[in-house]
């Protein structure tokens, strides 16, 4: 009963843009200024088992979804470990990671400004919600070379988030019914935007040629029977590797 009211509490307190301590940086982070929501960075940092606890990672993902101002910060000075690791405490930082991106809206805020922003600060500021500082070339492909079929299927799950939402943003750019309004933004600029965009992306995926045959090895392995013990799917790491498990952020 008492930690229910004290997380309804902190829901409002780090939540609400109108009554709590939040305000909005339209910039999302990109403005250069390190001021912004620094209490509430201070406070995320200090949430240490939110890849354990599900009350306390509510409570994260409701703070970055309404800050996503916090976002590159949070995963550069986060404790939370992302390098691909074989292990449960690596299986526990990924859901968290999902739940976190999950919780973004497809389609960037800077795709729905009012307000004129050049092209390449439009661009940053939708790569923002779209590529976590977190998910990078060197993090991706290290999880595609390792054997193992769990870490392979989580790293092309964000691959896959990564793809939805560059597409669902580029297609709002290109819309008919978007940009027939804009009296900021004329359609080659809009073309031009797509373009950065797809380049942006590109940037932080592995090889692709790489992804489709990692992504043609598992569905093999998904067709041929085995008479050996199946491999663990994602949800259940209790058969997972834990070598390491004794720090969560291994």
């Amino acid at each position: 009963m008492v930690r229910e009211l004290v997380h309804s509490f902190l829901m409002d307190l780090c939540c609400s843009l109108k009554h709590g301590i939040t305000f909005c940086d339209p910039s999302l982070g990109t403005s250069g200024n390190r001021g912004g929501n620094v209490v509430l960075l201070h406070f995320l940092l200090g949430l240490r088992t939110a890849a354990e606890d599900q009350v306390v990672a509510d409570l994260l993902v409701n703070i970055l979804k309404v800050c996503p101002d916090l976002l590159d910060r949070y995963f550069k000075e986060t404790r939370y470990s992302f390098v691909p690791r074989v292990t449960s405490a690596w299986m526990g930082n990924v859901r968290l990671l999902k739940k976190i991106c999950e919780a973004q809206p497809d389609i960037s805020k800077s795709c729905k400004t009012s307000e004129f922003i050049p092209l390449p600060g439009l661009l940053s500021v939708a790569m923002v919600t779209t590529v976590p500082a977190v998910r990078n070339i060197i993090m991706l492909s290290k999880g595609l070379n390792l054997p193992s079929t769990v870490v392979k299927h989580s790293i092309l799950s964000l691959v896959s988030m990564v793809l939805r939402r560059a597409l669902r943003n580029t297609e709002h750019r290109l819309s008919e019914a978007t940009w027939p309004r804009s009296q900021m933004y004329t359609l080659p600029a809009a073309q031009e935007f797509v373009q950065l965009c797809r380049e942006a992306v590109s940037e932080v995926l592995p090889d692709m040629n790489n992804l489709v045959a990692v992504w043609q090895s598992l569905l093999k392995q998904k067709r041929e029977p085995t008479d050996g013990p199946a491999e663990p799917k994602e949800g259940d790491v209790s058969t997972v590797k834990t070598r390491g498990d004794r720090d969560r952020s291994c």
